[in-house]
């Protein structure tokens, strides 16, 4: 670790053992100069509130909970938050859209720009730093990620990323190994992510999330609503909402390819554009015609 460092706590398992990984190489406590930092956008699941309350009451640390400020200067806008008064109804992240005047998207993914990224770059400015290392949650196992994360921080000159559990070889079978040993856990489900309502989501398990939590995508709703748009063309937040009332036939279960979280990109600061079909093939000519995912049309 090199002084000033900022250790980015997302909410997840992996971060969450980085961070433990750092405290005990350091006798269990962080040394002057380093923060360890949560970025709250007000869309976290609640169990991964609470999940980080336990990290900061039973680790001893002094975990810094931040939220976008938009009503504070430019280049300071964050504020402070605790457990208790963090925002629990998106309220970060609608006044960022209410800013915009438009909906995060996957072409424009400005939720994890600004309501992260530039979050924790403000928190860090503050604090009068010119120039700091910022250790981000990858393993081994995202090698992708992390060169896909490197290549995007290539004209950042504020901080320099480092990826430790990757250079440590850390896979996702460590990560499962150490929460279970533990006597604490985040608790959620192969199927949940920290973002209840993320667009990135299949139609599926947002649909799962209202069934099971009643009302966790009415603001995302409310916001198409207002703005007249979708976050996902297509797909109307309102019309999952209306499918989750709906009595579930017996036996239904999610397909085996939703089963499994989305890939979080909360790290990223600026969104990738695709150049290619996800089926490999270039997009072009007939490509639709053998295609059903060209164009993102696929869930």
């Amino acid at each position: 670790m090199t002084d000033p460092f900022l250790i980015n706590v997302s909410g997840g398992r992996t971060s969450a053992l980085m961070l433990r990984r750092y405290l005990d190489a350091n006798g269990g406590r962080l040394p002057e100069h380093t923060h360890a930092a949560f970025c709250n956008t007000g869309d976290e699941h609640p169990k991964t509130l609470d999940f980080l309350a336990l990290i900061a009451e039973r680790w001893g640390v002094n975990l810094r909970w931040l939220e976008r400020d938009g009503s504070a200067p430019v280049r300071a806008r964050f504020r402070e938050v605790t457990y208790e008064t963090a925002s629990r109804n998106a309220e970060p992240f609608r006044e960022l859209i209410a800013e915009r005047r438009y909906l995060p998207n996957a072409v424009a993914r400005i939720c994890s720009a600004a309501l992260k990224v530039e979050t924790a770059r403000d928190f860090m400015r503050a604090q009068g730093y010119e120039h700091w290392t910022s250790a981000i949650g990858l393993r081994w196992d995202e090698r992708a990620r992390v060169a896909k994360h490197k290549e995007k921080q290539e004209d950042e000159h504020e901080f320099d990323s480092v990826y430790p559990l990757h250079a440590a070889r850390i896979v996702k079978a460590d990560v499962t190994e150490f929460w279970q040993a533990s006597p604490f856990d985040l608790g959620l489900e192969s199927w949940q992510s920290n973002c209840k309502t993320c667009f990135l989501k299949s139609a599926s398990i947002l649909e799962r999330t209202e069934r099971e939590e009643p009302g966790s995508l009415a603001w995302a709703a409310e916001e198409e609503r207002v703005r007249r748009a979708t976050f996902v063309k297509g797909r109307r937040h309102l019309t999952i909402i209306e499918r989750a009332s709906r009595p579930m036939l017996r036996g239904l279960v999610l397909d085996p390819e939703d089963a499994a979280p989305i890939d979080c990109s909360c790290t990223e600061r600026r969104p990738a554009v695709a150049r290619s079909c996800t089926c490999g093939k270039r997009r072009g000519e007939g490509h639709a015609l053998h295609c059903a995912r060209v164009m993102g049309r696929a869930a």
